[in-house]
């Protein structure tokens, strides 16, 4: 693919899903350090230390993992002194464009707030975390995450950088590694099935990250969009490598190809706005939660394998590669039938079946249906808790819309205060979610018999051979 293409292919999959962010030295460049200083490279820092901490440096130039371990040892309250006066504080320079896009998280290996900074400065907050802090899902605060993977300068007392979570040395690499904190899990599994954008940094050369380039992106299979890596230059040995682990290589600065991205990207944004204007907050709310499938066209890619784990996507259903069930059939047809009914109700249909049985094929089978109809089906991405007043508003707006989820009993509480909150304000709601037997005794629980549909229930079994 070339730059054009792939550039086209990202800005599509950030109006439709969310990316995650993978920031190293190279994204700063541009920013500036609270010491008046440019925020440097790896490599600048390495010299810098050498420099103004007048080390004797040899015939052989070391690493700056090497210079780090060496001045933690022998001046660890100058050098504490010394890095977060430069890393705190900071003033971003094009990295504000960043707080424009809604990213499922961030994650970076720079020890600077010039993120925070950033970001503040388009009155967008945020929460920070560093690599060996306590856990908290995205889906029980809005609120854009930061993970700063190699520490965060900011958090160093003036006096140490002794038991503090600053990684350079390899040491240090190999303790993060060996601790395995959730940050860790969370990154390697993020990065092994969602897309990334990956600006400023090698990947090949950071030691914690190895295993998550081992394991590979896996991201245009499960999502249809592409993980990229964004670097000036690669040699054709890493390109390869970084090829043949998914991801699609970009030779740019940083900012360069973020304001082509966004250039592009509010392209795509204005057009599916434009189906609905007038947008109010509520209603682009709502389209950052919901995926319109009307619009929604990720890359094809070729077909699967079932008994390889593969799993069915909106492409599985455009090419018609999917088989018509029995249930499936069943679930067009009330489905279809309770969508064109202009009648007042508040439904939620479910589509229940055992692993394996084709009940997520199925729902996006019924998505096609509704598309056929002209209604208007949303599948909801299930990174974050849905917000109420935001789809109410929509439902209100759009009428015609039918709501679909998998993994119902996730989110079933949420779906019964939804359609508690359409029946109090006299707004008509159809919801389809799909999940498994094991958990239809969830989902009773949690949503009243009013709204759930348990009329002719519709049920998949196992395959026969």
């Amino acid at each position: 693919m070339n730059r054009k293409e792939i550039l086209d292919e990202v800005a599509q999959g950030l109006a439709h899903t969310q990316y995650s962010l993978l920031l190293g030295a190279g994204s700063g460049l541009g920013a500036m350090g609270g010491n008046s200083n440019h925020l440097p490279t790896a490599t600048g820092l390495r010299d810098a230390l050498l420099r103004d901490f007048e080390v004797d440096k040899g015939e052989d130039i070391p690493t700056l993992s090497q210079v780090y371990g060496y001045l933690r040892r022998r001046r660890e309250n100058e050098l504490s002194r010394y890095l977060k006066s430069w890393f705190t504080n900071c003033t971003p320079s094009w990295q504000h464009l960043l707080a424009e896009f809604n990213w499922r998280r961030i994650w970076t290996l720079n020890i600077d707030d010039v993120l925070e900074a950033a970001f503040s400065r388009e009155a967008r907050p945020v929460k920070s975390f560093t690599w060996n802090e306590r856990f908290l899902d995205r889906g029980l605060d809005s609120v854009q995450q930061i993970i700063h993977l190699h520490g965060l300068a900011s958090r160093l007392p003036n006096d140490s950088v002794r038991d503090q979570d600053l990684v350079f040395s390899i040491n240090e690499y190999v303790s993060t590694a060996m601790t395995l904190k959730t940050w860790h899990k969370v990154f390697s599994d993020d990065f092994a099935g969602n897309p990334f954008i990956v600006i400023g940094a090698q990947l090949t050369e950071e030691i914690d990250l190895v295993e998550a380039l081992e394991r590979g992106s896996a991201a245009r299979a499960s999502t249809g969009f592409p993980s990229v890596l964004v670097v000036p230059r690669i040699d054709i040995i890493r390109k390869e490598q970084l090829e043949d682990a998914g991801f699609a290589i970009l030779e740019m600065e940083g900012e360069e190809f973020i304001r082509e991205l966004l250039e592009r990207y509010r392209e795509v944004v204005g057009g599916i706005g434009n189906i609905y204007a007038p947008t109010t907050p509520g209603l682009m709310r709502f389209l950052q939660q919901f995926i319109d499938l009307r619009s929604f066209k990720p890359h094809d890619r070729e077909a699967g394998d079932f008994y390889g784990g593969y799993q069915p996507t909106w492409n599985t259903i455009i090419r018609d590669d999917d088989a018509m069930l029995d249930a499936t059939k069943g679930a067009c047809e009330k489905v279809v039938s309770l969508a064109l009914d202009e009648d007042m109700f508040q439904k939620i249909i479910f589509l229940q079946g055992h692993f394996g049985t084709g009940k997520s094929t199925g729902l996006l089978r019924v998505a096609a249906a509704l598309l056929a109809v002209g209604t208007h089906p949303f599948i909801f991405r299930g990174d974050e808790f849905i917000d109420i007043d935001a789809t109410v508003e929509w439902l209100r707006k759009v009428p015609r819309t039918v709501l679909l989820m998998d993994d119902l009993a996730d989110h079933s509480s949420t779906v019964q205060e939804l359609a508690e909150k359409c029946h109090e304000v006299g707004v008509r709601m159809l919801v389809v979610g799909a999940d498994r037997f094991a958990r239809k005794n969830v989902i009773n629980d949690r949503i009243e018999s009013q709204f759930l549909d348990n009329s002719g229930e519709i049920s998949y079994r196992n395959l026969s051979d």
